[in-house]
């Protein structure tokens, strides 16, 4: 059973900045954690090493094949028809049809249960830690947790593991398309844990490898092995590879990383069906976007916000609005700075 989350045309892409310097990459809530309404989207690609650790390593992915295309769906748990299961959980992250819940928040995003698109569920009575915040280069934290399996008959199977987080490397990382992160950091998770199951104890043992930039919510690339150990000795194994499409920045400025910065995309454009909207700023910013049709009508309002930090995504579609292809403009204020794209609905 897996249950560990696996958290991709050219785009248009506009970053103002101020006097280029490199800097540390640090995960803070604002910037890295799981907020609603978002879209994790990623390429799958074979299985491949992770590499090495350490400071100043250097990562060579550039020649990964695309095998399929995948989009993991963020959630207000709320409106959750299972969410009485997992009183505590604020976000639901929905992946190959299995659901992950979450309370994500400025100390840390936790883990509380899992429904398998089978309908299995995990609860955990004691949480598992995904990650803290801030968290940067060289730290880790480690725990444990409890919790149970209820496979649907009304029987319950007792988990219990353990796990560990640590921030390993940082480095260049290059990714298809010229793409060359000069800071990106990497967190190493690993979590094991054992269950008994008619009688026979299953030890499952998972580990994960994903590397963030300062600029884009969600890892950039992700490596996932997962391997189950049965008490006759056979063991099943399962890996996933996969790197997310979104440019931070233009390939030949891409490793000089502003001090302070806005980055507006849409991609893809021109597009059929859906185009999807990001804006990042790097510090609490006065924020409003919306879409205007060509005679300066406004049709869609995405985001007004006083005090954003980090990132918004929003999946734009006319057709959903019942409006005809042709071409539309988005419009970012970002502390009384307009910034206008146009877009072409094909």
């Amino acid at each position: 059973m897996a249950f560990f989350s696996f958290i991709t045309a050219l785009s248009i892409i506009v970053s103002l900045s101020i006097n280029p310097v490199q800097s540390q990459v640090v995960l803070k809530y604002e910037t890295h954690g799981f907020i609603n309404d978002t879209k994790n989207e990623i390429h799958l690609t074979d299985v491949v090493n992770p590499g090495e650790s350490g400071k100043n390593a250097y990562w060579d992915f550039s020649s990964l094949k695309i095998n399929e295309d995948f989009v993991g769906k963020f959630s207000d748990a709320g409106l959750e028809p299972d969410r009485t299961l997992f009183p505590e959980a604020n976000i639901i992250i929905e992946e190959f049809g299995n659901r992950f819940f979450f309370k994500s928040d400025s100390e840390s995003t936790r883990q509380y249960g899992y429904i398998s698109k089978e309908g299995n569920a995990i609860e955990y009575t004691k949480p598992y830690k995904k990650m803290r915040y801030p968290f940067s280069f060289g730290e880790s934290f480690s725990g444990d947790f409890e919790a149970k399996l209820n496979s649907g008959d009304g029987e319950y199977v007792p988990i219990s593991g353990s796990y560990s987080v640590v921030a390993d490397a940082e480095g260049k990382l290059g990714l298809p398309g010229n793409i060359l992160y000069d800071n990106a950091l990497r967190v190493k998770e690993v979590k094991t844990s054992k269950q008994l199951v008619e009688e026979k104890l299953i030890h499952v043992e998972h580990t994960a490898y994903r590397w963030y930039v300062a600029q884009h919510r969600f890892p950039v690339l992700t490596i996932v092995n997962s391997k189950w150990i049965y008490p006759d000795g056979d063991t099943h194994s399962y890996s996933l590879t996969g790197y997310n499409p979104v440019i931070v920045y233009h390939a030949t400025d891409i490793t000089e990383k502003p001090e302070q910065s806005v980055t507006y995309s849409v991609y893809p454009n021109p597009y059929r069906d859906f185009v999807s909207i990001r804006l990042f700023v790097d510090e609490p910013s006065d924020v409003e976007i919306a879409v205007y049709c060509q005679n300066g009508k406004r049709i869609k309002e995405i985001a007004s916000n006083n005090s954003l930090q980090g990132e918004i995504q929003h999946t734009f579609s006319a057709k959903n609005l019942g409006l005809g292809p042709g071409v539309y403009f988005v419009r970012f204020i970002v502390n009384n700075q307009v910034k206008t794209l146009k877009i072409l609905e094909i």
